[in-house]
């Protein structure tokens, strides 16, 4: 067994992340017999200062702590962690697990001693709900974590549009819990910063639109902010959002697509990701909606390689769904 186990999670960790963590700290102090258990978060996101403050959650570095085993929550890769975990994840003589439903690389899977991974998943909120379930285990959480749950649950599924049955699973538990409960709203909602404000001011300047039939793809380059700013291209009406930046000699590119995306069968792993790899170097994580891509070359090049891929897959998608409707 171990007697010193530290949970983390990916750079910037989100509601998901962050409830997760909380919630398997929970399960493994009922679980775990004489070992200590924290968690750390080296940077947190700035949409979450609702939910720090309500769980009383600060930014916190991992040097300080010496692991026998490691567990990494709401991972997509070695590429969104920070380098302490990385040191810690690399280190010899410390037990690594993962808990997550993004897919990964078979080699970034083979450095882990436990893995827990679903990929049809909508949050890892879920797979730490599992475990209390499976082990029998009292779901026995705070009313504070119960806002937290369901706030993560309701943004990782876009509220309850997709993994509607396990999600509402878990939903339920919480009202049969504590009856009708507030407060979670103030947890989703916040007022931008206002540097953020500036920034998807200057992605919108940047925007590049293309078309293959009726889908609308929106290439944009930020330094930062790259997921917020994805998300609001989406909700403006992008079925695929692609926003670039440059860093480490590398472009890193986060890609978000829409419902309706989606409901043509596409998935960004398998149709781009997957694909782009056997175009130019590149490493990635995510799942079939949302994805990020380090490319190994300049900015032009990388959206050369993603246009002609992504074209390829659009193309495909929707000369199978024009047969199958004339059919």
């Amino acid at each position: 067994g171990c007697r010193r186990v530290l949970i983390t999670s990916h750079r910037n960790a989100d509601l998901d992340a962050l409830v997760s963590s909380v919630l398997l700290l929970e399960f493994l102090r009922k679980t775990a017999e004489g070992g200590r258990v924290s968690y750390a978060f080296p940077t947190i996101s700035s949409k979450c200062e609702a939910l720090s403050r309500l769980l009383g959650i600060r930014e916190e570095e991992v040097k300080g702590h010496e692991p026998d085993c490691l567990i990494l929550l709401d991972v997509g890769g070695e590429e969104v962690l920070d380098d302490q975990v990385l040191k810690l994840l690399r280190k010899e003589g410390v037990k690594k697990a993962l808990i997550d439903h993004h897919m990964h690389k078979r080699s970034f899977l083979e450095i882990f001693d436990f893995t827990l991974i679903d990929e049809r998943a909508p949050s890892t909120v879920e797979l730490v709900f599992r475990l209390f379930k499976d082990f029998n285990i009292d779901f026995a959480v705070n009313e504070e974590l119960a806002k937290g749950i369901i706030a993560a649950t309701l943004v990782e599924t876009s509220f309850l549009r997709r993994g509607l049955c396990r999600s509402v699973e878990l939903l339920k538990e919480i009202c049969e819990r504590f009856g009708e409960i507030s407060g979670y709203q103030e947890i989703i909602s916040r007022e931008r910063e206002f540097s953020e404000r500036m920034a998807m001011l200057k992605g919108m300047r940047r925007v590049q639109l293309y078309r293959s039939g009726d889908v609308i793809v929106a290439v944009s380059s930020l330094g930062a902010y790259r997921s917020e700013f994805a998300s609001t291209l989406v909700s403006a009406g992008a079925d695929l959002a692609c926003v670039l930046g440059e860093g480490d000699g590398e472009t890193k590119v986060h890609l978000r697509m829409s419902e309706r995306l989606r409901g043509l069968g596409i998935d960004l792993v398998r149709d781009l990701a997957e694909p782009l790899r056997d175009l130019t170097e590149c490493s990635f994580g995510g799942h079939r909606e949302v994805l990020n891509i380090s490319i190994k070359s300049d900015k032009l090049r990388a959206v050369s390689s993603l246009i002609r891929v992504l074209g390829e897959a659009l193309s495909k998608k929707i000369d199978s769904l024009a047969r199958r409707r004339g059919e």
